[in-house]
C-alpha cells in the first residue's frame, strides 16, 4: 500500500516540489498526505454505507417515527400522495417447500381483511419446459383499500400473513408499492396480459398448462379491477 502511495505522489509532484532538491523528505509528506485523504474517503463511504443501510432497513420496516427531524418532510409527502390512490400492488414468493394448495390458502386468507375492498391476483410460475412446470410459482395481487387505510399499515398487515410462506423482510420474496391512478391499468394489463418482456412468454405459455395441470383459475377476484378509460 505504502508503496502505491508513493508511485501516486511521483505522479502528483508540481514543479516547485520537485525543485526543492530532497524529493525523499517530499515524497514521504505528500504519502502521509494522500494516506490520510484516503483514511477519510474511505471513512466517510463507510458512514454513508451504514446510514443507508439503516435508513432502508427502517424504510423496510415502515418505522418512519424513527428518522431524523430532516426526514418528517418525507413522511409528510408519502402521506400525501398515499391520499390520491386507494391501490396497492403485492408480490409474494414463497418457499419451495410450502405445497401450492397452502399457498393459495393463504392467499386467500390474506384477503379477507376488512380494509381490502376490492382485489384481483394470478398465480404463476417460472418454469420454461414441461419437466420444470410449476417450479417457482408465485403470485401477484392488485388490491384497492379503503381510504382511511394508511397504506404502511396495509404492507406491515400483509407481511404478517405472508410470513407463514415466506421472509417477507426479503424484498426479493415481498414486495408492496403504491399504485398511482393513472397507472392501474397497466398493472392490470401486466397480470392479466401478455407481458412486454419476450423472454416471459415462454413461461406464459407453461402457466397456461400449469394452470390446466392444478385446476386453477387464470385470475381470481375481480379482473376489472380499477378500470380506468386512460
Amino acid at each position: 500500500m505504502e508503496k502505491i502511495l508513493r508511485e501516486i505522489a511521483v505522479e502528483g509532484l508540481t514543479l516547485e516540489e520537485y525543485e526543492l532538491g530532497n524529493l525523499d523528505v517530499v515524497l514521504q509528506q505528500k504519502t502521509r498526505q494522500l494516506d490520510t485523504l484516503f483514511k477519510k474517503k474511505a471513512l466517510e463511504r463507510v458512514v454513508v454505507q451504514f446510514y443507508t443501510n439503516h435508513f432502508n432497513k427502517l424504510i423496510m420496516e415502515e418505522e418512519f417515527e424513527k428518522f431524523l427531524p430532516l426526514f418528517k418532510d418525507i413522511k409528510a409527502d408519502i402521506n400525501k400522495f398515499e391520499e390520491k390512490t386507494n391501490y396497492i400492488f403485492i408480490n409474494v414468493n414463497p418457499a419451495p417447500n410450502h405445497a401450492l394448495l397452502y399457498f393459495q390458502q393463504v392467499i386467500e386468507k390474506s384477503l379477507k381483511k376488512v380494509w381490502i375492498k376490492d382485489y384481483c391476483y394470478v398465480l404463476e410460475q417460472r418454469g420454461e419446459t414441461l419437466l420444470e412446470l410449476g417450479k417457482g410459482f408465485h403470485t401477484h395481487i392488485i388490491i384497492e383499500k379503503t381510504p382511511e387505510k394508511p397504506y404502511s399499515q396495509c404492507i406491515k398487515e400483509l407481511g404478517r400473513s405472508f410470513s407463514k410462506v415466506c421472509d417477507t423482510s426479503n424484498f426479493h420474496l415481498y414486495s408492496g408499492a403504491i399504485i398511482k391512478e393513472s397507472d392501474i391499468n397497466k398493472r392490470r394489463e401486466y397480470i392479466l396480459g401478455v407481458k412486454n418482456d419476450t423472454q416471459k412468454h415462454l413461461k406464459q405459455q407453461m402457466d397456461i398448462i400449469w394452470r390446466k395441470t392444478e385446476y386453477l383459475k387464470t385470475f381470481y377476484g375481480n379482473s376489472q379491477i380499477g378500470l380506468k378509460d386512460n
